[in-house]
């Protein structure tokens, strides 16, 4: 969504909604903000986040980076060693999410952050971590991300490039400024927020 479209409104609701429906411990929140910090510093305060890296933080990126490929890891040798190929049979591992606000930035950051948010988006799944991220557009995330990330919501006005991109069968005029649109494969809601 666009620039006061409530993309950071939207990600601050979907997470509270999260923390809300599940035991304390079975969530974990790592959180990467940046707009300075500024839209997701309040959900830091939860006990559910690990850290919070902005773009200001740049001497912490390098490390930040290398520890999220390193819990990919270490939830694969988890689930090796029991055996399972989920998460879904391991209940008392907690689930990773990774609220990313502004992907784009994000992206441009510094050279290990694509490799960690692709392999987040195409592995993630299975091992209980996942990837929650905004952007006003579309532009400057790579298609293979785009396409594993599999429930999209385009907020506000949007450019309509972007949303044939999203959903190539939706039809000119489905979004307007007052509505936000869930996208799951082909399948479309429309709702308020």
């Amino acid at each position: 969504g666009s620039t006061g479209s409530g993309k950071s409104e939207f990600l601050k609701l979907i997470t509270s909604s999260l923390l809300a429906g599940v035991k304390p411990g079975l969530i974990q929140l790592v959180l990467v903000d940046f707009k300075g910090g500024a839209a997701l510093r309040g959900i830091n305060q939860h006990p559910a986040a690990l850290t919070l890296v902005t773009d200001l933080d740049e001497g912490r990126h390098e490390r930040f980076w290398l520890y999220l490929s390193g819990e990919l890891k270490r939830r694969e040798h988890l689930l090796a060693e029991a055996s399972v190929s989920a998460i879904d049979a391991m209940p008392n591992l907690a689930r990773l999410i990774v609220l990313a606000d502004e992907l784009p930035a994000i992206i441009a950051s510094h050279p290990l952050a694509i490799g960690t948010l692709d392999a987040i988006a195409a592995r993630g799944r299975s091992l209980g971590v996942h990837l929650i991220a905004t952007s006003q557009s579309l532009s400057g995330i790579p298609r293979a991300l785009i396409t594993n990330l599999t429930m999209r919501f385009a907020l506000g006005s949007i450019d309509p490039g972007d949303l044939i991109s999203l959903l190539p069968t939706i039809r000119a005029g489905a979004s307007n400024s007052a509505r936000a649109i869930a996208i799951w494969g082909t399948n479309t809601c429309s709702f308020d927020f």
